[in-house]
């Protein structure tokens, strides 16, 4: 069965479904979506397009003494926002944003293993190119370079990135790393990475001196609280701007220092937890105001922590277990099932 009639079958079961909700539900799970797709703000939005303009200048001069804009790592601990952060910056570029440009960007998720077989095969077939299942390493990466010059890729962003260092075997992690330095360095058709994970991401850099002399990195660390404003310009920006909701009654310095407390300073904890504080106002209550009692909902919904631990019902709230709404992204540590391992000689069906 094709993509597009996968596709096809998954927009009628979901027509089916969405005709057997209420109109209201419908209505506020439609808008809670609209409002998770909207962005959240920071000083991280200005650094991370300075460094995605560091890529594009590599690209634009012959200058071969400009290495270290070749490869771009964006690394963090789980749910603190990488991927986020890399999306919106692409989408504000003027660059991506231009008609056609964004044909010149291939954005895949790194396999686990990520060895280089797999690697280029998952290229390939995010590109839509066909694999055969008994694909050849020796065969999968060559194509995969001819490929990305072909349909004029550019900019290859890898999510996930730190499965490439799940690979046991140092030569195959060593024979992927070189790999990825010769498609920046290829003298045809060069190209940028992006690479998005956790640690161990930030090894796959250090352990190789040339892919560290090709690189620049940005690591989001959690927010402290001296950075309380940000965060409570966040809860301005969900409640007021995305929700079109009122903020106004909220305690919001107090409230900035519970969600940082609550969630461990992990950015998209706190981020969900308040789009969550606003989903319950609406399936709750009528009107505009979002209050305190909303995050508590929130938090008990998230935590399922008896009312004596709820931190935002709470006046010694600071003296309760910090971090249990802190989401973890579980990372996929199974072999995903590529395309089947390579036929080994002798084996081959008649």
């Amino acid at each position: 069965m094709s993509k597009r009639d996968v596709n096809l079958l998954r927009t009628e079961a979901i027509a089916r479904l969405r005709a057997t909700m209420a109109h209201d539900d419908l209505s506020i799970t439609d808008q809670m979506a609209e409002i998770r797709a909207m962005h959240c703000a920071s000083p991280r939005d200005a650094k991370i397009s300075r460094m995605i303009d560091g890529l594009k200048r590599s690209l634009a001069t012959v200058d071969d003494n400009d290495k270290g804009n070749r490869i771009l790592f964006v690394c963090g601990e789980s749910n603190s926002g990488k991927t986020e952060l890399v999306r919106h910056a692409l989408a504000s570029d003027p660059y991506f944003t231009e008609a056609g440009a964004d044909a010149n960007m291939l954005w895949l998720k790194a396999p686990s293993p990520s060895t280089l077989r797999n690697f280029a095969v998952r290229g390939l077939k995010t590109m839509g190119f066909s694999v055969r299942p008994d694909i050849r390493e020796t065969h999968a990466w060559p194509e995969l370079e001819e490929q990305l010059a072909q349909r004029s890729i550019l900019f290859l962003v890898v999510d996930e990135a730190q499965r490439t260092m799940k690979i046991n075997d140092a030569a195959e992690l060593q024979k992927l790393s070189d790999s990825l330095v010769s498609l920046v360095d290829s003298s045809t058709w060069p190209i940028r990475l992006i690479l998005i994970g956790v640690q161990p991401l930030e090894d796959l850099r250090t352990r190789d001196e040339q892919v560290f002399n090709r690189s620049n990195i940005l690591t989001l660390g959690p927010v402290s609280e001296k950075s309380g404003q940000r965060v409570s310009d966040w809860i301005t920006s969900i409640i007021d701007d995305h929700a079109r909701l009122d903020s106004s009654e909220l305690p919001k310095s107090q409230l900035s220092k519970q969600l940082i407390h609550a969630c461990d300073g992990n950015a998209g904890s706190m981020i969900t937890l308040t789009r969550n504080a606003v989903e319950c106002m609406l399936r709750n209550r009528k009107g505009k105001q979002v209050l305190v009692t909303d995050f508590a909902q929130a938090y008990h919904d998230l935590t399922y922590c008896a009312e004596a631990e709820n931190i935002f019902e709470n006046e010694t709230w600071a003296d309760l277990p910090s971090g249990l709404a802190r989401i973890q992204s579980p990372d996929d540590d199974g072999h995903e099932t590529e395309i089947g391992k390579p036929m080994k000689s002798g084996n081959r069906p008649r």
